[in-house]
């Protein structure tokens, strides 16, 4: 499968079920003939140091035929830390802080805001549904 050059870009797309719920994710759509990463995957293959096609084949990452995984919702809403976008802007967060993670930035306000229902939610920020994308580590 070929991937778009996209670095340190990736697609956000929810599709909800036949209930109206939005359980999955897609990590992958098609455009233009080739594949256009997700916000998640983009981002663990940027930390990685590899391709999206590297690790959708060496780690666990369990697709339907649509190519979306569940969404782990555990931990519920800021289960990830969370810091406003201004406060490193203004060096109030040591740069420490960001070392050897990954970093998703998006918006929490309120107009930017998923307003389809979630299971456990009824607006959520989408920022965070990618964080949730829970990919294994490959087998030893």
């Amino acid at each position: 499968m070929s991937f778009l050059s996209t670095p340190k870009q990736g697609l956000f797309n929810i599709n909800p079920e036949l209930d109206g719920i939005a359980r999955r994710i897609p990590l992958m759509n098609e455009y233009n003939g080739k594949m256009m990463p997700s916000l998640a995957l983009s981002g663990l293959s940027q930390f990685l140091g590899k391709t999206p096609s590297e690790v959708l084949r060496e780690y666990k990452v369990p697709l339907n035929e649509y190519n979306e995984m569940l969404i782990n919702y555990s931990g519920g809403f800021e289960s990830f830390r969370t810091i406003p976008f201004i406060k490193p802007l203004r060096g109030k967060v040591a740069d420490q802080e960001f070392k050897d993670k990954i970093i998703l930035v998006g918006g929490t306000a309120a107009g930017f805001l998923i307003s389809r229902p979630l299971p456990f939610a009824q607006v959520y920020p989408g920022v965070e549904v990618h964080a949730k994308c829970d990919v294994q580590h490959p087998p030893e």
